[in-house]
């Protein structure tokens, strides 16, 4: 368990947000696990170099961003803050449950390509 002050956090379950930027270069969907990247509170003069780190796969090098891995997540927040997922408003809420389902989405794909 971990407790503390998050700026942001993402789960992933793929390694990548879109247009490329992976924001969990390790996190693959066949794995059965959630990569998680935490942001912690940092100073506001640290931001460009953060948003650097976390564009260009180098998180790890970041005192403020911890990562981990997990089949199930619970978050709760002093305050009721957003939600989005894939992208997508949610809404607000002061607990969020995240569980991993593995063989939940059935897929199609071409088998000659690679994941």
């Amino acid at each position: 368990m971990l407790e503390g002050k998050a700026f942001m956090i993402d789960i992933f379950n793929a390694n990548q947000y879109g247009y490329n930027v992976k924001g969990a270069p390790d996190a693959s969907v066949l794995d059965g696990q959630f990569h998680v990247v935490l942001v912690e509170s940092y100073p506001r003069w640290r931001a460009p170099r953060l948003l650097y780190q976390l564009l260009t796969e180098q998180a790890a090098k970041s005192p403020y961003i911890r990562t981990f891995k997990a089949r199930k997540i619970h978050v709760q927040a002093t305050d009721r803050a957003y939600l989005q997922v894939d992208g997508e408003a949610k809404g607000k809420a002061r607990d969020f449950n995240i569980e991993l389902e593995p063989g939940a989405l059935k897929m199609l794909v071409n088998p000659s390509a690679h994941l």
